[in-house]
């Protein structure tokens, strides 16, 4: 269950969010959806594997985790990236 904190902030952002805004509001989650529903598929077939680096998936995706994006790889910034643009494809498709 989410705690008190968490509800606050989605509040928060929920009053910046206009009634007009409600379809931009669909399409990015229908965005996000369908790229967390890829991440976790690929994660899923992974989880026991090892990475070409040695790493276990596992490891590597806590070490990911951890990591401010600024701190990332060229590569996994990258990664970031390609979603970000899904992200801005959207948006533009809206406006």
């Amino acid at each position: 269950m989410e705690n008190d904190t968490e509800l606050v902030e989605v509040d928060a952002v929920e009053r910046r969010v206009k009634p007009s805004e409600t379809l931009m509001v669909e399409r990015l989650a229908e965005v996000a959806h369908e790229s967390w529903a890829g991440w976790a598929y690929w994660m899923f077939v992974k989880w026991d594997d090892t990475h070409a680096s040695g790493e276990t998936f596992r490891a590597r995706w806590l070490r990911q985790i951890e990591t401010p994006y600024g701190e990332l790889s060229g590569a996994e910034k990258e990664s970031d990236r390609i979603e970000a643009r899904k992200y801005l494809a959207a948006i533009k498709d809206l406006i």
